[in-house]
């Protein structure tokens, strides 16, 4: 059996000449991040609590609420880069839609906001909620909790040496 010809890297604009495979070896690891993207996006817009989000109901409200209030709510990011509030572009659960999915649609539960403040409390809030819970799950102590126990040993359980 013989070799397998040279044939272009399927990267668009890549020169890279590759044998046996679709990609070179640059570019089989950013396919594979792509993959695990287009994957995790697949995963999270078939949750339950997603559904509001595509129906009539929400694109009249989340419309509504912006003209409502036409600047940014939160005032967090926009305020700290320019010192005034930026037009609002995305409408915010205040209370979860996942949490609370009674309020999904009230109107005290939204606020109006611009993409970089919305941006910046959903990874404060959702990234300290998920390490949270996955150590707690993983039975990880906290650094703290470590640090105390290793306190409440006693003497003769360290090793001779132990300074």
């Amino acid at each position: 059996m013989g070799l397998a010809a040279f044939k272009p890297c399927g990267y668009p604009c890549c020169p890279a000449l590759v044998r046996n495979t679709r990609y070179c070896e640059r570019h089989q690891t950013d396919n594979a991040t792509i993959r695990q993207r287009r994957e995790y996006d697949r995963q999270r817009n078939a949750e339950e609590h997603r559904a509001i989000y595509k129906s009539a109901r929400w694109a009249k409200l989340r419309v509504m609420k912006i003209r409502a209030n036409p600047f940014c709510e939160l005032e967090d990011v926009c305020v700290r880069r320019t010192g005034r509030p930026a037009p609002s572009t995305v409408v915010d659960h205040i209370e979860s839609v996942q949490d609370r999915p009674d309020l999904a649609y009230d109107w005290d539960n939204l606020r109006a906001c611009c993409k970089p403040c919305h941006d910046a409390r959903t990874a404060r809030e959702q990234s300290f909620v998920k390490k949270r819970t996955d150590i707690a799950e993983l039975g990880v102590k906290s650094a703290e909790k470590v640090d105390q126990d290793e306190r409440e040993k006693p003497k003769s359980d360290y090793p001779e040496d132990w300074t």
